[in-house]
């Protein structure tokens, strides 16, 4: 809704960003377990305006590097809750990519240094892997014989005959193939 309205309304947006920035702000330097859920909704708000690029990534990396400077307990929920909002939106964007590579970098020697109950390690690793999935190889289409595609072809012709979709282009089987019988109703 903000995004809509800043097209046509230019204060609402820097407004919102000015009291959510306050607001994280007074939020951070309270330490106590009664604010975590606020503490959170505010940081996903802060991530969601990100996102629809309202907030400037500076404000992101801001508040990301105040949960970093203070590295425990709610700090690394709010950290990972952060990261997890924004996802890959920073990592694949070209003007954030290398400071953003900087901060998961920094996020993991933090949590090999620091002595993390295995939540919260989970927690980290789980966000490190949204933001910057390991890299994988292209999936290898498997090449089929001859035999094989006609198989795939006459199931879905037999299947089809009661959906009425065969279309014009697929060769039907001869019924005297003895190699696939028993594919065929009898």
């Amino acid at each position: 809704m903000v995004a809509t309205l800043s097209t046509c309304i230019k204060d609402v947006s820097f407004m919102l960003l000015q009291l959510l920035e306050e607001e994280f702000n007074s939020l951070i330097n309270k330490k106590d377990q009664m604010n975590i859920e606020t503490k959170i909704r505010n940081i996903r708000f802060i991530g969601e305006l990100c996102k629809f690029k309202i907030a400037s990534p500076g404000l992101v990396f801001g508040c990301l590097k105040t949960c970093l400077d203070d590295f425990s307990h709610h700090n690394i929920d709010v950290a990972c809750n952060l990261l997890e909002t924004c996802r890959q939106f920073l990592y694949r964007s070209p003007e954030t990519s290398v400071r953003m590579a900087n901060m998961l970098e920094i996020l993991m020697r933090l949590k090999n240094v620091k002595n993390l109950d295995p939540h919260h390690s989970t927690l980290l690793k789980n966000v490190y892997y949204l933001c910057k999935p390991p890299e994988r190889s292209a999936r290898v289409s498997k090449v089929r014989p001859p035999l094989h595609q006609k198989i795939n072809i006459g199931e879905l012709i037999i299947l089809s005959t009661t959906l009425g979709w065969l279309t014009e282009e697929e060769e039907p089987i001869k019924d005297n193939d003895q190699r696939i019988q028993y594919l065929l109703p009898t």
